[in-house]
């Protein structure tokens, strides 16, 4: 929580146990926002300890170090195929360094250093390929108590002649075998040796695996979570249908499909399909199903392995000269060459300045191999949830790696070159496709590290579009209730004329600035200003649509939920553009031009239309908008928030939101802003 562990202080174990922390990022105020936890304690068998933190001053013993590593005699041994073998001794103790086009192995970063345990991460190039890296993240706990994350990865950002491989990827610790399996990895993808989500321990002495509960209410008090409606148990049906456990299989990276074997994991099969998807939200299905079930280990396997699966996607534009995912301020005007790469609706650049072409493989039986499908307009969250958790440096570059994507596949000139603007009407986007980059940047801003390159190219670019919305939508005349720019008219040949658009796209945009509110990610209180101005004009749009019943100037809250919504009378776009409208006079009139009928009239206090109660679909979509209005303080939002949940049918909502948790979001405290 803010404040609670202020600066100069760390976490240390209220009941004496062998504590060391580590803080990755800060609150505005300058208290501990992420604390990585690691160190020591004795369990028995069935034993159930909890662990309570207090503020303290950080340990002085000296830190664990590479050459302790290297006198443990740990190795670890990945291969693939006939494209080479990597040894994590042969990196351990050296810099990775660039000679030419291509890197020599060694340690790309040291992530934690401590008494307790240290942490770096180490990658080597895998054979002659120009792509093809192995890679191990390695936590040291001293002896030979080692964890290990394993994985390989192909695809640089401007490195020519990316393509998929097959083969037989082994990962050997100790000289023994834990993993071996035939894969197949797609251009600018990665592939964890592994099967399950545990992310193991290997060192001779680990004993058994422990499970671990995680306090889900304190981490939805800190708002880095969305605060949930729902309330399962773990035996629920949620938790039946969430895939718990990462195989390469699992996540649709093995060479030819194996009979019976779903190979998405929960996600889409076909990102882009029309309609809900449990994958789709501020944060999925299985990262809501962390909290919902109380923070327990079952919960957290499904995130983990999602995290780890996320490596199905064609995003991982390592950038070659840094070792890094990219910078925008470095490629204000290169955009993705969607060529080979599963990416939809990719951008145009003004200088012709492209990604290299990539290309498929094909395996033993004919059939061209390719990466999964994606779609900013319909993305997941990716490696956030995750790296909360766990702290993985892969959970946070996959996070990392989306924001970039998203860049990329903008037209430069509609991105604002570096400035890296998500327009809700132009370059590669709709409304949603907007909200849900806005959402991913803001999450990789949370999360990267405040002292490294990209935690300042994320924040100058989500600095640029608060200043751009505010600027067309504050600053200077715009549409009063609060809908951005849209992308299209949904009926243009409507008669009399009028411009609809879909309403739960916009509450999608509304909540991504919601949260980012929360968040308190601005650099400063000037920003941070702009963005609340910002957010108490863009929270209109459905804040208006919960008002009072029998009141011609209002619109019923009992019909807030629609697809479309008639926004002004005309069915021309020109008036967006600078404000000028035509604008209906008021909510009313909205209310009558969709219903054709006067909210003077409408006194049924039931919540009505958009398949109600069904929580996936429009009443789900407008709740974290309400919601993140009401944490905002936005005038007119707890009272708007109250009509809705007095419903004489609420109760039967919050009951379906137990089934899809996924849009049941709640304010904090239902009564306004949250201390």
């Amino acid at each position: 929580m803010p404040g609670e562990f202020p600066a100069g202080s760390v976490a240390v174990a209220a009941a004496g146990d062998a504590l060391q922390s580590t803080v990755k990022a800060r609150w505005p105020d300058g208290s501990a926002r992420i604390i990585l936890l690691a160190g020591r304690t004795s369990l028995a068998a069935g034993e159930v300890r909890t662990l309570q933190l207090r503020s303290g001053a950080a340990p002085t013993a000296a830190s664990l170090t590479e050459e302790q590593l290297l006198s443990s005699g740990y190795e670890a041994v990945v291969s693939f195929g006939d494209k080479g073998t990597v040894s994590l001794r042969s990196l351990v103790g050296r810099m990775a360094t660039r000679s030419g086009t291509r890197w020599t192995g060694g340690r790309v970063r040291q992530w934690i250093s401590g008494p307790l345990m240290s942490a770096w991460t180490y990658m080597s190039p895998l054979g002659p390929d120009a792509h093809l890296t192995a890679w191990f993240e390695v936590r040291y706990f001293g002896g030979d108590q080692v964890h290990i994350l394993a994985w390989l990865e192909n695809g640089y950002l401007r490195v020519p002649g990316c393509t998929g491989h097959v083969g037989r990827l082994r990962l050997n610790v100790q000289g023994v075998s834990v993993f071996d399996e035939d894969v197949h990895l797609a251009n600018h993808c990665r592939v964890v040796a592994q099967r399950g989500s545990g992310v193991g321990w290997t060192g001779a002495r680990f004993g058994s695996p422990l499970e671990i509960d995680y306090p889900a209410i304190y981490l939805q008090a800190t708002g880095m979570v969305p605060t949930t409606l729902a309330s399962v148990s773990s035996s629920s049906s949620l938790m039946q249908r969430l895939v718990r456990e990462y195989s390469p299989a699992g996540f649709g990276q093995v060479p030819i499909r194996q009979a019976g074997v779903n190979p998405n994991g929960n996600f889409s099969s076909g990102m882009g399909n029309a309609g809900y998807h449990p994958s789709i939200g501020l944060v999925p299905e299985w990262d809501v199903a962390l909290t919902v079930t109380g923070g327990t280990h079952a919960a957290a396997m499904a995130v983990v392995a999602h995290g780890l699966g996320s490596g199905r996607y064609s995003i991982h534009d390592r950038d070659e000269s840094t070792l890094n995912p990219l910078l925008f301020t470095q490629y204000p005007r290169l955009v993705l060459n969607a060529n080979a790469r599963a990416v939809s609706s990719s951008g145009a650049a003004s200088t012709n300045e492209y990604t290299p072409v990539s290309s498929l493989t094909v395996n033993s039986v004919g059939q061209s191999l390719g990466p999964e499908a994606w779609t900013s307009s319909h993305h997941p969250s990716v490696g956030y949830t995750a790296y909360l958790l766990t702290g993985w440096t892969y959970f946070l570059e996959a996070n990392q790696f989306a924001a970039t994507l998203n860049y990329l596949k903008q037209t430069d000139t509609a991105r604002e070159g570096a400035a890296g603007i998500f327009l809700t009407n132009a370059g590669a986007n709709t409304t949603r496709g907007a909200a849900w980059a806005l959402r991913t940047l803001a999450q990789a801003l949370v999360i990267s590290p405040p002292d490294e390159p990209l935690a300042a190219s994320f924040q100058a670019s989500l600095v640029a579009n608060l200043r751009y919305y505010h600027r067309t939508n504050v600053a200077q005349a715009a549409c009063p209730y609060g809908v951005c720019i849209p992308y299209s008219n949904y009926t243009p040949s409507d008669q009399p004329p009028r411009y609809s658009h879909a309403m739960w796209m916009e509450d999608f945009l509304t909540a991504a600035w919601g949260w980012m509110v929360q968040l308190k990610l601005m650099p400063d209180a000037a920003s941070q200003g702009l963005l609340e101005e910002f957010f108490a004009w863009k929270a209109k749009s459905v804040v208006g649509r919960l008002g009072a019943l029998a009141d011609s100037k209002q619109f019923g809250y009992n019909s807030a939920a629609q697809y479309t919504l008639p926004v002004a009378p005309t069915a021309s776009g020109q008036g967006w553009l600078n404000g000028a409208g035509p604008w209906y006079a008021d909510w009313g009139a909205i209310f009558t031009a969709a219903f054709g009928t006067s909210n003077a009239a409408n006194t049924d206090a039931r919540l009505m239309g958009a398949y109600f109660p069904d929580s996936t679909s429009y009443w789900g979509n407008l709740m974290p908008a309400i919601a993140y209005a009401v944490e905002a303080a936005v005038p007119g939002a707890v009272e708007a928030y109250a009509r809705m949940t007095s419903a004489p049918n609420w109760g039967q909502f919050v009951n379906a939101c137990n089934a899809d948790p996924v849009w049941g979001v709640r304010p904090r405290n239902p009564a306004g802003r949250y201390a």
